[in-house]
């Protein structure tokens, strides 16, 4: 739900693909879709890569692309993760 004004419900598709290095280091790669999340709005396709590495139970995911059609800003994020 994207409740507001001139706000629509959107779709989101991506596709991800990774290799592992090393017990230690994983490179990726991914790219996603989004449907138009507004009236009259654009939808969105963009890329990125990631990194993954630290030990078999902690993960550390760094990840930075750029929008390849709509918007075409610069996104990233970074992610912790313990495997228990």
């Amino acid at each position: 739900m994207n409740p507001g004004t001139g706000n629509r419900n959107y779709g989101f598709l991506g596709w991800q693909v990774q290799r592992r290095l090393s017990q230690l280091a994983t490179i990726g790669a991914e790219v996603f879709y989004t449907t138009p999340d507004q009236v009259g709005g654009d939808a969105n396709l963009a890329s990125t890569s990631d990194w993954s590495s630290i030990s078999p139970n902690i993960t550390i995911s760094c990840l930075a692309g750029r929008g390849i059609v709509g918007d075409t800003i610069l996104q990233g994020y970074a992610a912790y993760q313990l495997t228990l």
